[in-house]
């Protein structure tokens, strides 16, 4: 990457930074394989490190069965197979600015990212926590569809030592699959803690332990 070039990415940095109160940047990077994606991922904490709060994928295919079945067209686009949403929050603007700028720097100097858009302004933008979000697109609700959807997800998910259910707890529909995540011991300690700490059973009732 030439000079001129590092300093036009440094100054749009800059410019995104002075408008943002809470110093949260968004970065949507276009890449053409998932080992570019995988490049990206860890170059992002190595160079971005505290400051990096989350990071996602989505995929061509996924993007394209979206767009089909909701009559949508792509903010990012339609020439790469990938896109990462990374996004950064610190406190120190400086320190931040500079961060950022070196990160994005070295992705388009070792040729990991084709393209991308900056922004801190979250209304104008669609990397990694390990959720995985499905859709399954059918011209109707088909509950014979989702009956075989649900159950397989959570298999699998179990067979990979995953959670059915992530930062938002397991939630009051889930609640009869929590075996697929917990075993009976884990379950029947909750049941404890709930005996223990709730024996009239007026927190939360008919939820999940009772």
């Amino acid at each position: 990457m030439t000079k001129k070039k590092k300093n036009l990415a440094r100054k749009q940095v800059k410019t995104l930074y002075r408008h943002d109160d809470e110093n949260k940047r968004k970065q949507t990077p276009g890449l053409r394989s998932f080992d570019n994606v995988l490049r990206a991922y860890k170059l992002a904490k190595h160079e971005l490190g505290e400051i990096l709060s989350s990071c996602e994928l989505i995929d061509r295919a996924s993007m394209d069965n979206i767009n089909d079945a909701l009559g949508l067209r792509s903010p990012l686009g339609t020439g790469h197979e990938f896109h990462m949403l990374i996004e950064t929050a610190g406190s120190q603007l400086a320190h931040d600015e500079e961060k950022v700028a070196g990160f994005l720097e070295k992705v388009m100097e070792q040729g990991i990212v084709d393209d991308g858009t900056v922004t801190s302004e979250p209304s104008k933008v669609q990397v990694c926590d390990s959720n995985v979000h499905v859709q399954v697109s059918t011209p109707d609700y088909d509950p014979k569809v989702f009956a075989l959807v649900e159950p397989y997800i959570f298999e699998e998910t179990s067979k990979l030592r995953g959670s059915i259910s992530a930062e938002h707890g397991i939630g009051f529909k889930k609640a009869k699959y929590l075996g697929y995540s917990k075993d009976e011991s884990a379950i029947e300690l909750m049941r404890v803690v709930k005996q223990t700490m709730d024996p009239n059973r007026i927190l939360n009732p008919y939820k999940v332990v009772w």
